[in-house]
């Protein structure tokens, strides 16, 4: 499996403390199965802003300490209008140099340029990548808004411990609508903590009770190989959400 989302770098975000605790959930991320790992630093303009060259400093110290695990650099962007700014300056990175770009929009309100920063994406040959849409209370109150962004261009990560709960009931309900209906286009662990992947490793088990075998596998292996060839990702025909008669939606 290869891990799209996480936040492994000490002294770059909210995620990993220091040198040793990402060390440690390197090495629990192998345990569970893992074999690439994406560091998707935050890049959040006023608050964590640790350019493209700080971060590869820090993944080739921790590719030498891991002998040679494979770590791969990115970026989880908050929403922001210079957003193509940030990825020609080497501010915020797209994944791997590749076309993909992660971001993430505000939990709790919608964004007013979110329009215009996809637009400006794709119009600059980026394929965007919403993080973990389960989360976001627009999502939770109308998942056929992810219908409409995925029209759009827009592919879904959504995060393996959303099933668990971890981040409330609704976050739950929702990503099991969206993997129903074949709408998540990755899983990653959005890992911050040593103890995270054995977190994961209950979760994947609950996913792949829940979706089909080669599902379960584009979703965790094969989609992510394709985003490192840079090669556009397919998306296939899914079923449309439909809402009940009780106004919630199946």
């Amino acid at each position: 499996m290869i891990d799209i989302h996480s936040h492994i770098l000490s002294e770059t975000d909210d995620g990993a403390v220091s040198l040793e605790d990402s060390l440690k959930i390197i090495q629990e991320a192998i345990e569970a199965g893992f074999t690439k790992i994406i560091s998707t630093s935050h890049y959040y303009e006023g608050r964590f802003e640790k350019d493209e060259y700080f971060r590869k400093e820090k993944i080739n110290n921790l590719r030498n300490m891991t002998g040679n695990f494979d770590l791969r650099i990115g970026s989880e962007i908050f929403a922001t209008p210079d957003i193509i700014e940030l990825l020609k300056e080497k501010k915020a990175s797209s994944i791997d140099n590749t076309r993909y770009v992660l971001f993430e929009i505000p939990f709790g309100n919608n964004v007013s340029f979110f329009n215009k920063m996809i637009d400006d994406l794709k119009r600059n040959n980026y394929l965007p990548i919403m993080a973990h849409p389960e989360r976001y209370e627009i999502v939770k109150n109308n998942p056929k808004l992810v219908e409409e962004w995925k029209h759009r261009g827009i592919y879904m990560q959504s995060n393996f411990e959303s099933i668990t709960g971890k981040y409330g009931k609704e976050s739950e309900e929702t990503v099991k609508l969206l993997l129903r209906h074949k709408l998540v286009d990755f899983l990653g662990s959005d890992v911050h903590r040593v103890g995270t992947y054995e977190k994961v490793s209950i979760a994947i088990d609950k996913i792949r009770k829940m979706v089909d075998e080669r599902y379960f596998i584009e979703l965790t292996q094969m989609n992510q190989e394709k985003l490192l060839r840079n090669e556009k990702i397919e998306v296939e025909d899914q079923e449309e959400i439909k809402k009940t008669i009780f106004g919630g939606y199946k």
